[in-house]
């Protein structure tokens, strides 16, 4: 059985995809399997996936049609049988050599959910940010999560797959799957698992390169499904201040981000006549209005939160 079972969700990434299956396959550690989910790809990604599982048998590939990126990662997780689940975006990579490093930290700790930092890099292959923890820090009870929820969220991005490993054992006795959703889904899924987890270690490395600002990758134009999935992620966020019994506006302070990204979808069209309408439609927006105003400007801390949080406000207010 492999150590590690890695998640592939394919859809159109020809041009990324060779690059990470190299940074893969070419890591010093062997025990893993990589679980490539063909979701409906159009283009060359499936011939490319059979181009590497003829020298590379650890590939298994399965094709489905497209629904997705939730449900291909779990069509993934079910054909898995690694002891460790490792999501991987394909236009994404793996830091080399550094996979034997984090499996040895699983060796040590045998803790449920791992969480690491990454690098951000552009499409130029710059290196723009580098989320790193200071420190290896180890939970060993849920409760102690919650007490420094906040600051994780604020020195990592929680919500995000790519930088953690997952007991799979836990993931299955949590029941956790990605729910049917637009955008969110990952979110969602980490924020459930939280709330479930006994034990999680912070690790104080980077093992991951994160891919920003590839055309097609963001969703540029205002859809009015994000704001039904911020909502979602709202729900989930309420339940975790509920269970960790911490104030409501500090946590949701963290969702700033997702709420500023639906404001900006709203003027990212030239067209006055969309922004216009679209504003309109806020009007009826109850519950999102509602979940924002939860935040208290007295808890938004730093200076590009305050921004966010401010330019929100002002549209809200605008929409009535």
């Amino acid at each position: 059985m492999p150590y590690i079972s890695i998640i592939l969700p394919i859809y159109n990434v020809e041009e990324y995809l060779e690059k990470c299956l190299d940074s893969i396959f070419k890591q010093k550690f062997k025990d893993f399997e990589v679980i490539a989910v063909d979701d409906g790809s159009t283009d060359s990604s499936f011939k490319i996936l059979e181009s590497y599982q003829s020298h590379e048998n650890r590939l298994k590939i399965f094709h489905k049609i497209n629904e997705g990126v939730g449900e291909a990662r779990n069509f993934g997780l079910e054909q898995s049988i690694g002891k460790y689940i490792f999501f991987v975006d394909p236009d994404d990579s793996l830091i080399p050599n550094k996979l034997g490093s984090l499996a040895k930290i699983t060796f040590q700790y045998n803790a449920e959910l791992f969480l690491f930092g990454f690098e951000e890099v552009n499409t130029t292959g710059k290196i723009v940010r580098v989320v790193q923890n200071k420190q290896l820090t180890l939970y060993k009870k849920n409760e102690e999560i919650g007490k420094d929820f906040v600051q994780l969220s604020k020195e990592n991005n929680i919500r995000v797959p790519w930088n953690k490993l997952y007991l799979r054992d836990a993931l299955i006795k949590y029941s956790i799957r990605f729910p049917e959703q637009e955008t969110g889904e990952d979110a969602v899924f980490n924020l459930k698992l939280l709330r479930e987890v006994s034990s999680l270690v912070v690790i104080d490395e980077v093992f991951y390169a994160y891919l920003s600002g590839r055309p097609g990758s963001s969703q540029s134009l205002f859809r009015k499904i994000r704001v039904s999935d911020n909502l979602v992620i709202s729900n989930e966020l309420s339940k975790l201040a509920e269970h960790w019994n911490l104030e409501k506006s500090l946590i949701y302070n963290n969702d700033i981000n997702n709420g500023f990204k639906v404001i900006k979808d709203v003027f990212s069209s030239k067209s006055i006549k969309f922004i216009f309408e679209n504003i309109r439609w806020f009007r009826n927006q109850k519950k999102f209005i509602d979940a924002f105003n939860l935040i208290r400007i007295k808890d938004v801390g730093e200076v590009k939160q305050l921004v966010k949080y401010l330019t929100i406000k002002i549209f809200l207010m605008n929409c009535h």
